[in-house]
């Protein structure tokens, strides 16, 4: 189970970040998200149509990067923010984000982890051997990149954009695990990033 003391300070941490109404907004034209529709013709002679939702972010793509921060001390940086697609609209999670245009991967590793926490990592290790993973291969071409991210210490206060709302807090790694195992880590990309980082650190 997991600890009383980890989930009081992940409940205060939530606590500004609770959903006290919402209403739907008409919008014609979104600045985040573009549908666009496709005819496939495949070579057994099937015509399929298809939607794909592009991100009008960094690269167009939508492609992202989430990271595992281990600290110095061993402990890991984990964040909590406002969903709107999560069931209670806060998330507990690891730092992560989009690309920029022309940016590698790894080095969207970096700049997210010290925007969004204010630490920055002595090493990064690209988990699954840096093969990428698509999101949702099923209405989007986005890829996402996982990092574990070592000897991290806290060098300034976060940067964040002016539409995030992020808080953190480090944990022990077993707590993590609790958390993921107990539900309350339930991004995909989280829950794939602490799986393979679990492995690298065994072999460690």
């Amino acid at each position: 189970m997991v600890r009383k003391e980890i989930i009081e300070k992940l409940e205060a941490l939530k606590e500004d970040f609770k959903v006290l109404s919402c209403k739907e907004v008409p919008l014609k034209d979104s600045p985040f998200i573009t549908t666009k529709r496709y005819q496939y013709c495949l070579n057994n002679g099937t015509i399929v149509y298809k939607e794909k939702l592009c991100k009008n972010v960094g690269d167009g793509s939508g492609s992202a990067v989430s990271i595992l921060p281990i600290t110095k001390e061993g402990r890991v940086v984990v964040i909590v923010e406002p969903r709107i697609g999560s069931e209670n609209g806060v998330t507990l999670g690891l730092p992560a984000g989009y690309l920029d245009l022309n940016e590698s991967p790894l080095d969207a590793a970096a700049r997210e982890l010290k925007e969004e926490t204010g630490y920055v990592a002595a090493s990064f290790i690209p988990l699954r051997n840096g093969h990428r993973y698509y999101q949702d291969q099923g209405c989007s071409e986005a890829f996402n990149s996982h990092f574990l991210a070592l000897d991290c210490e806290k060098v300034q206060e976060q940067a964040l954009d002016a539409d995030e709302q992020i808080k953190f807090m480090e944990v022990e790694f077993d707590d993590v695990l609790e958390l993921a195992d107990n539900g309350y880590i339930n991004d995909a990309n989280s829950l794939l990033t602490i799986c393979y980082g679990e492995k690298v650190l065994r072999m460690k």
